[in-house]
């Protein structure tokens, strides 16, 4: 987000998956990068993922309507879509900056048409791997396994997609 609005700006934060372990830690880590940037000014808003498309719109309109210097969203988990068609369907004055996580068919739609900026993938494959390795190596050869265990992810731009 820092590459697509080095001018600073508004970037709303849309959680639509309350109290996920993982949603919370990308939102605390996408916080503490820009603690200490005065010129960036974030806000999280909380969605039920099972809300209706109109339930976005109601959510984006409102955000939009309030913050005129809003720039950018961040998506950590489950609004990705449904976002990236409320941005592409308004034409609005100022390009809105997405950044979000997932790879499917129906997002990368939306990243090469210019709506989404970013992509995070996480490589679940190898989340899984590790997951399942570690709980072997815990069981079956007692052996001590690591609290955390770091994975790389792809960072995806309309570039790099078909690579």
């Amino acid at each position: 987000m820092k590459l697509l609005l080095p001018e600073g700006g508004m970037v709303a934060i849309i959680n639509t998956v309350p109290r996920y372990y993982l949603v919370e830690e990308r939102t605390r880590a996408f916080f503490d990068f820009f603690k200490n940037e005065s010129k960036y000014n974030l806000r999280i808003y909380h969605l039920d993922s099972k809300e209706e498309e109109k339930g976005y719109d109601d959510l984006l309109d409102m955000i939009i309507l309030k913050n005129k210097n809003f720039k950018g969203l961040y998506l950590p988990g489950g609004s990705v879509v449904r976002c990236a068609k409320y941005i592409h369907k308004h034409t609005l004055k100022e390009k809105i900056h997405i950044v979000g996580y997932d790879l499917t068919p129906e997002i990368t739609h939306y990243l090469k048409n210019d709506t989404i900026d970013f992509l995070i993938s996480p490589k679940i494959e190898n989340q899984a791997y590790q997951g399942i390795y570690a709980l072997y190596r815990h069981c079956v050869l007692q052996e001590p396994v690591p609290k955390e265990i770091m994975m790389p992810i792809d960072i995806i731009i309309k570039e790099n997609l078909d690579e």
